[in-house]
């Protein structure tokens, strides 16, 4: 007979791996050609527009700055039940990303020309 702790191990380990492959991706052309043509990032919004926007950021940023933006978090209704996720305005905006858990930082346009780093959390070995 399993001990109890057996159990409530092998019981987390497969409520964790079905959470982690029930996070489904940002669309893109090939999985919603209806809806994005190639290049588009959003519905319409092409990748370069959302390059464009962010070197405007680092134009606009001071000599040896760093603006950070973090995507929005998730919010609560009560306990464990989340509000539909709505993504941060200004990060959607530079970033056309509606992922949760990642965050930008850009460098001013005197480093480098602005640099854009985007950290999202690890991926699923699975």
């Amino acid at each position: 007979m399993a001990s109890n702790s057996s159990l409530l191990k092998r019981a987390t380990q497969r409520l964790w791996s079905r959470a982690r492959t029930a996070v489904p991706g940002q669309p893109t052309s090939a999985s919603h050609p209806e809806l994005l043509a190639e290049g588009d990032l959003t519905a319409g919004v092409r990748g370069a527009e959302y390059a464009a926007r962010r070197q405007r950021l680092a134009e606009a940023l001071p000599a040896g700055s760093l603006a950070i933006i973090p995507a929005a978090s998730t919010s609560y209704m009560a306990g464990l039940i989340p509000y539909p996720y709505r993504q941060d305005a200004d990060f959607r905006y530079l970033t056309g990303i509606n992922q949760e858990g990642v965050a930008v930082i850009e460098s001013s346009a005197s480093a480098r020309g602005g640099a854009y780093r985007l950290f999202v959390p690890g991926g699923n070995p699975q």
